[in-house]
C-alpha cells in the first residue's frame, strides 16, 4: 500500500490520498472467460464440492462450488484459488496451471482432488455453474 500523505501541490492538500492505495496483490486469472471452458470436478469425501474451469485463452480460469454442498465447498474455494494465483504468478496459462492441479496431493487430502475422469466441457461459464441436484454428486472416480 501507498500513502499520498501529501498531496498534489498545484490541487492543494485535499488531493492527499489520506486513506492509501493498495497496489501489486496476488496475480490472478481473469473470473470472465471468452467462450466455452472445460472443467474438472472437485471431489472430497465422495462428494463433488464444486469445479475447477480454464478457458481456451489460458487468461482464465476459477473455481466454482456446488451450491448443494454448503459452507465447505464455498471454503475449498480459497485453498484452490491460492494455488492457480501462484501458477499465475509462475506465468503458467490456466490449463497449465490446472494440469499441475491434477497432481495428487498438491494440496492436503481435507482440500479434496480433482478428479481426471470427469473432464467435461461447457459452452460457458454458466453453463458450468448448473450442478443438478438429481443427480448423485460425487461418484467420480480418481
Amino acid at each position: 500500500m501507498t500513502s499520498g500523505d501529501k498531496g498534489d501541490p498545484t490541487k492543494g492538500p485535499m488531493s492527499a490520498d489520506l486513506f492509501g492505495t493498495f497496489t501489486g496483490g496476488r496475480p490472478r486469472y481473469s473470473n470472465l472467460p471468452e467462450g466455452p471452458v472445460q472443467s474438472y470436478d472437485l471431489v472430497l469425501d465422495d462428494r463433488v464440492m464444486g469445479r475447477i474451469w480454464w478457458d481456451s485463452t489460458g487468461e482464465a480460469a476459477g473455481y466454482l462450488a456446488s451450491p448443494h454442498q454448503g459452507d465447505l465447498a464455498h471454503n475449498l474455494s480459497m485453498r484452490w484459488a491460492r494455488k492457480l494465483s501462484e501458477s499465475r504468478g509462475r506465468g503458467l496459462s490456466s490449463s497449465d496451471a490446472v494440469a499441475q492441479l491434477l497432481v495428487p496431493g498438491i494440496l492436503p487430502p481435507d482440500a479434496g482432488f480433482l478428479s481426471p475422469g470427469t473432464l467435461r466441457e461447457f459452452a460457458s461459464k454458466d453453463d458450468a455453474r448448473a450442478f443438478d441436484p438429481g443427480q448423485p454428486e460425487g461418484t467420480a472416480s480418481r
